[in-house]
């Protein structure tokens, strides 16, 4: 299961696809740019789709985008996180970064099975945007990639070194989008990171649904700005700062997610798994 575009920025052909793991495998597209939004008017269509799917052998997640009306977004270098990267963002960006992205967005799980697309959630009242970024690459003159997370919270570091005369790829922001989906009855549950409409603090959280979402509402499994004994007992009076999902993060009937908690006098984070009813 892959996504394959013409163009990554501005696709204009390409789709989601799958393909037996055979020699010169026929391609069965799934998923295409230009295909109807799923209870969108008629015409609108997908003009965007995100790279990182979540398949489960039958049901595949996808992020996805229509439309031409887009929202202004100041990305901001971190302040914590692997100094060489740091340092480059700052020299390059050091009143940020403006991007503009799709303000209409959302998360959908298409049936391989059956060939039907369905739609989970999307941007409007409630959400303002399911995209997340981070400022990574390597630096001229280090060694080994570098990841910093645009908020600074999370981050993998490796030793620095010269390399001389190596190919590498300089920063970069990037965008990404965080959903799991597992339906071994047909009905899958579906888990996705998204960011709330609020005002004045940004709420970001995982929340939980299942296919058709007519019958199962969304549900919230932790938001920032919660207190972090709702996930882990040892966190009580801690706010929880952050929270993450991956791609396998739903699978058997488990969901694991990561969270962070922290405030002036003690910090917290950890991996955890639970079994999410319906």
């Amino acid at each position: 299961m892959f996504l394959g575009l013409d163009n990554e920025e501005t696709p204009t052909l390409g789709g989601i696809y799958r393909a037996p793991l055979l020699s010169n495998p026929k391609l069965q597209t799934l998923v295409s740019i230009g295909s109807q939004v799923p209870g969108e008017l008629s015409g609108a269509n997908f003009n965007r789709l995100g790279e990182a799917l979540s398949y489960d052998g039958r049901f595949v997640a996808f992020w996805g985008a229509w439309g031409t009306e887009t929202r202004p977004v100041t990305l901001k270098c971190a302040e914590d996180g692997q100094k060489a990267v740091i340092a480059f963002c700052k020299a390059k960006y050091p009143a940020g970064y403006a991007v503009s992205v799709p303000a209409n967005q959302g998360f959908f799980v298409h049936d391989a099975l059956l060939r039907k697309t369905y739609a989970i959630v999307k941007t409007g009242a409630v959400y303002q945007d399911f995209l997340y970024w981070t400022f990574s690459g390597r630096p001229p003159g280090v060694g080994d990639e570098h990841t910093v997370t645009a908020t600074g919270l999370a981050t993998t570091t490796t030793p620095e070194s010269v390399d001389e005369g190596e190919d590498f790829e300089e920063p970069r922001w990037r965008a990404t989008a965080f959903v799991s989906t597992f339906g071994p009855l047909g009905s899958p549950q579906v888990a996705f990171k998204g960011r709330k409409a609020s005002v004045p603090v940004t709420i970001d959280g995982i929340y939980l649904t299942a296919v058709p979402t007519t019958q199962y509402p969304i549900r919230t499994v932790v938001e920032t700005g919660m207190d972090g004994s709702v996930i882990d007992p040892l966190a009580a009076g801690v706010p929880v700062i952050s929270v993450g999902l991956e791609r396998d993060g739903l699978r058997n009937g488990w969901l694991a997610i990561a969270a962070s908690m922290a405030n002036e006098v003690k910090s917290w984070a950890g991996v955890y798994v639970a079994r999410p009813s319906r």
